[in-house]
């Protein structure tokens, strides 16, 4: 558990530690979106896998550290929700998307729309012994209503905004 009260399991934590190491490494602004900020900021989503955003200018030096760990090369990435930069893996049997932050699209009634990921904004919170980026509460709701997941939103406007650290 961490400090925020969010339950891993043992090869979740092993992974997140894996990857935080690798993105301190490459020195990357990032920031986690998805299942696990949902979990950060008090959702009881089950956590399936770990979702990043990171600058553009940081994912060639990361990809190169996550190497061992690739299942999908970074690369440009397309299916029917999203149009963007993407390395995928697997960390300790753990999935992981890593997604360029910059240049993301999500379709919203055929039409690709950005993301408008804003790294700027993004939150340091205490996960585990560590200290990680994450999305604000106000940026996954509105990237979950870009995409029309409104049980995400209903669940997610029921939470409080986490004070940074």
């Amino acid at each position: 558990m961490s400090k925020l009260g969010v339950a891993l399991t043992g090869s979740q934590e092993r992974a997140v530690r894996r990857l935080v190491g690798a993105l301190d490494e490459a020195g990357a602004c990032y920031q986690f979106t998805g299942g696990l900020a949902g979990n950060l900021h008090g959702s009881g989503w089950p956590l399936h896998d770990l979702d990043v955003d990171v600058a553009r200018h940081d994912l060639p030096r990361l990809a190169e550290i996550l190497k061992p760990f690739t299942r999908q090369p970074l690369g440009p990435y397309e299916d029917a929700e999203f149009r963007l930069q993407l390395w995928r893996g697997r960390i300790e049997g753990v999935e992981v998307d890593v997604s360029q932050a910059e240049e993301a699209y999500g379709r919203r009634e055929g039409e690709w729309v950005s993301l408008e990921t804003n790294l700027a904004i993004r939150q340091r919170v205490a996960l585990l012994d560590l200290h990680v980026w994450v999305q604000p509460l106000e940026a996954l709701i509105a990237y979950k209503e870009l995409l029309g997941r409104t049980a995400d939103v209903l669940a997610l406007r029921k939470l409080r905004p986490l004070r940074g650290q």
